[in-house]
């Protein structure tokens, strides 16, 4: 049953974030095809069904201390998301060990390459990458959040030819926790940074708040 709830908000995040932020999900195209009808459509949600149950079973708190945590990061990850809420007088999100170990994992595969690519996870995502070596934490909640700008509430659609996603699952209202990583790409490729959020947002067809 839990599976098959995650299934169908998997669906819904696919649909929305292919229509909101088509050049930041290079996969999502494919999931979507998955799921809707293709001559292998049965193995392949079996597929995404195992991925899911390893997902919710696999314990990432237990790998606490092969992952430090950066307290600094962690207040630049928050702080201008957190702010963003308190503009709309929404709760804060706090830091989850089992999120911020998800989003290190995913980050380290994407070490790599580098490549601005979402994990397909049970979870809310925001991803960011940068040219260089000195993109920060902050920096990337700030990009993020300046999609404020791009987000007409009326509507409650994005302006023409721009992003406003990853503004719109910050403030998601029902999201409550959020746990992010940052990783430097080998051979100096760039910095990759996430950050997941539960529960998820960017509902079709529901406002953030």
């Amino acid at each position: 049953m839990i599976e098959q709830q995650i299934l169908k908000k998997m669906k819904l995040k696919t649909l929305l974030a292919h229509r909101r932020e088509p050049k930041q999900t290079k996969t999502e195209g494919r999931i979507e095809r998955l799921t809707k009808g293709d001559d292998d459509d049965d193995s392949s949600l079996y597929l995404i069904k195992v991925c899911i149950h390893l997902l919710l079973t696999f314990d990432f708190a237990s790998i606490t201390d092969a992952i430090p945590v950066n307290r600094n990061y962690v207040k630049q990850f928050l702080a201008a998301q957190n702010a963003a809420r308190s503009a709309l007088r929404l709760p804060p999100m706090v830091w989850d060990a089992r999120l911020a170990h998800y989003a290190e994992w995913y980050a380290n595969l994407r070490r790599g390459d580098c490549v601005l690519e979402h994990s397909n996870g049970p979870y809310g995502e925001n991803i960011f990458c940068g040219s260089g070596k000195g993109w920060t934490p902050a920096q990337a909640a700030a990009a993020w959040v300046s999609e404020k700008r791009s987000y007409n509430y009326r509507s409650n659609s994005c302006a023409y030819g721009q992003q406003c996603g990853h503004y719109t699952q910050i403030v998601w209202r029902e999201t409550r926790r959020i746990g992010c990583a940052r990783v430097s790409c080998y051979g100096g490729r760039g910095v990759f940074m996430i950050c997941n959020y539960d529960p998820p947002g960017n509902y079709i067809g529901e406002r953030p708040y």
